[in-house]
């Protein structure tokens, strides 16, 4: 190694001068990655069904409501308009059940007051034979069966009440039992009719198609993927830095992402070895 000379000269152009100051030194470091959506929806099949209709390709931006695909089941769509059949079937034999209720009730009242009517005339029979027999006129046997018969209507007519308040609690229980098997169909339909809506694949929010992993035509089975969507709006960036500067790295540090399309300040939040 040459020691230091005063033989050796350097002229003042090639010298740099300036003022040593304190303050922070700015380093750099550089990574590649992806952004990627931060909001995810994957998309299966509800049942065994074919590929029937393909409407949207990867790539192609949705909102929740947007049709990506329509898939058919032979089955399910016997199995909605069984389900729906029985449904309505449920609902006219509880109609029915009520109508048939309603025709036993006005019996039961019409027969009432037939007895009612009946009773009045015994009252009044009985109200003129008692003054008849007090005259002599008729015999007091005569009286005691009009008197007997006047007992036996009004016994008649508290037994009828009685009939037609435990005919009506009989009632209340029928259309219970009815309005009971109106609802489980209902359920039913509900059911069957959401599994039919499936079919009719819909991304479920707003963003992107990522994946498309099946063909017109195609067979899939319950639970396979139909579709990826990604949120748009919503993402985050995933990227790999070498090892060596991994130290220079920290929770929160600021960091710009170049998109292509311009710079994205954002912070670090999570840190992978």
């Amino acid at each position: 190694m040459n020691q230091p000379s005063g033989a050796e000269k350097v002229t003042k152009s090639k010298i740099w001068t300036g003022t040593v100051k304190l303050g922070d030194l700015a380093l750099e470091v550089e990574g590649y990655g992806k952004l990627k959506s931060k909001h995810q929806r994957l998309l299966t099949t509800p049942t065994h069904a074919t590929v029937e209709e393909i409407l949207l390709k990867p790539g192609s931006l949705v909102t929740k409501d947007s049709i990506i695909a329509r898939l058919s089941n032979p089955q399910i769509s016997q199995k909605v308009r069984e389900i729906k059949r029985s449904y309505s079937h449920a609902k006219a034999t509880y109609l029915q059940v009520e109508l048939k209720q309603k025709r036993e009730v006005l019996a039961h009242q019409a027969f009432q007051e037939q007895l009612k009517s009946e009773l009045e005339i015994a009252q009044l029979k009985m109200q003129a034979e008692e003054k008849l027999m007090k005259k002599g006129i008729i015999s007091e046997l005569t009286f005691k069966r009009s008197e007997l018969n006047h007992r036996k209507l009004s016994r008649r007519i508290t037994i009828e009440k009685t009939r037609l308040e435990q005919l009506k609690e009989v009632h209340f229980q029928e259309l219970a039992i009815e309005q009971d098997n109106i609802e489980q169909q209902k359920e039913n339909v509900e059911v069957v009719t959401q599994q039919f809506d499936r079919l009719t694949v819909r991304a479920g929010i707003d963003g992107v198609v990522q994946n498309l992993p099946v063909e017109l035509g195609q067979s899939v089975g319950m639970g396979e993927q139909i579709a990826l969507v990604g949120s748009v709006d919503s993402l985050f960036a995933m990227i790999n830095v070498s090892q060596s500067d991994i130290d220079l790295i920290a929770i929160d540090q600021q960091v710009d992402i170049d998109t292509r399309g311009g710079k994205l300040p954002v912070k670090c939040n999570e840190l992978i070895l």
